[in-house]
């Protein structure tokens, strides 16, 4: 028996980690996001907007992968 969440030896609990954790970072970098493109960017900016949109979340995306296969048991 595991005595951590983020070592765990059963699947269903590490899948259900994996997907709530990459929503919650997913959610957090996305509020980040527009709430410095609402701030610091021009509203007429639309590229800018899609397409650092996109790299803001597969960055994040990737970081937390790079994370899950470093620091868990998750995706063993």
């Amino acid at each position: 028996m595991s005595r951590s969440i983020f070592h765990t030896d059963r699947k269903w609990v590490a899948g259900i980690c994996y997907v709530g954790f990459l929503l919650l970072t997913l959610m957090l970098a996305s509020f980040v996001f527009f709430l410095v493109m609402n701030l610091w960017v021009d509203k007429d900016t639309r590229f800018i907007r899609v397409f650092g949109g996109v790299v803001w979340i597969y960055g994040w995306s990737y970081l937390y992968h790079r994370w899950v296969r470093r620091c868990t048991t998750w995706l063993a």
